[in-house]
């Protein structure tokens, strides 16, 4: 992005826009349309908005640009940016062409005068854009009582803290890493949680074994409640009850 501010510096033999030519941009925005530019260092680009320059300062054309296979939104000045050619409809074309045969060629305009180098000395000149860096992310994943969580902060800004993670997306990550040290902590750490894990199962099946065992008792006509039965009364007590 540096390199498309420098070479326009350079000089170029597109001419800069004119305030009438960032008028007509500004129209066109208005309308809905999507005006183009050309870049003076090279490239083109698409009109995203044309603010003010008393309150966005010289840069205040915002132009969306491809530049190495990425595209971004810079601010340009008009010295930065060149007119595209208006595409004229077919008729109009013809309309034009005929007319310029009927009539007599005009007299050539004065060539405009240049610049005086009072104005080029008033120009303020272009900054250069810093190049873009990435991010310094930080991702520390550690153990919370019978789960993992995962802390996460970039360029220093905390983004999340104790978000959940499961115990398979941790192994995943270990088995790719090929960190044997690592694959023995995540090991170590999965073999302690089974191991609670199966004593609590253990200990729910026995409290649900209790439980039903004590709703058996009070429910009637369950084998623990029944009374006993003919077939249970010995000899000697049939004797009695005669």
């Amino acid at each position: 992005m540096t390199a498309v501010r420098s070479a326009g510096s350079a000089g170029s033999a597109l001419p800069a826009l004119t305030d009438a030519d960032v008028a007509d941009l500004r129209a066109q925005l208005e309308s809905g349309a999507t005006p183009r530019v050309r870049l003076r260092a090279g490239g083109a680009g698409a009109v995203i908005d044309v603010g003010n320059p008393d309150a966005d300062g010289p840069e205040y054309i915002k132009v969306k640009v491809t530049l190495n296979g990425t595209r971004d939104t810079l601010p340009f000045a008009p010295d930065d940016l060149a007119a595209t050619p208006r595409r004229v409809p077919p008729a109009a074309a013809n309309a034009s062409r005929a007319a310029s045969t009927a009539t007599a060629t005009p007299p050539s305009s004065p060539p405009a005068a240049a610049p005086s180098p009072t104005a080029k000395a008033g120009r303020r000149p272009r900054r250069n854009l810093p190049p873009r860096t990435a991010p310094d992310v930080l991702i520390t994943l550690r153990t919370a009582g019978a789960e993992w969580t995962v802390d996460a902060a970039r360029d220093g800004t905390t983004i999340t803290t104790g978000a959940v993670v499961s115990a398979e997306a941790v192994q995943a990550v270990a088995d790719n890493l090929h960190d044997a040290k690592l694959a023995a902590a995540v090991a170590d750490v999965a073999a302690v949680r089974r191991a609670d894990a199966a004593g609590r199962v253990e200990r729910l099946r026995a409290e649900l074994t209790a439980a039903e065992a004590l709703l058996a008792s009070y429910t009637p006509g369950s084998p623990a409640t029944a009374p006993p039965t003919m077939s249970a009364v010995g000899p000697q007590d049939s004797g009695c009850l005669m």
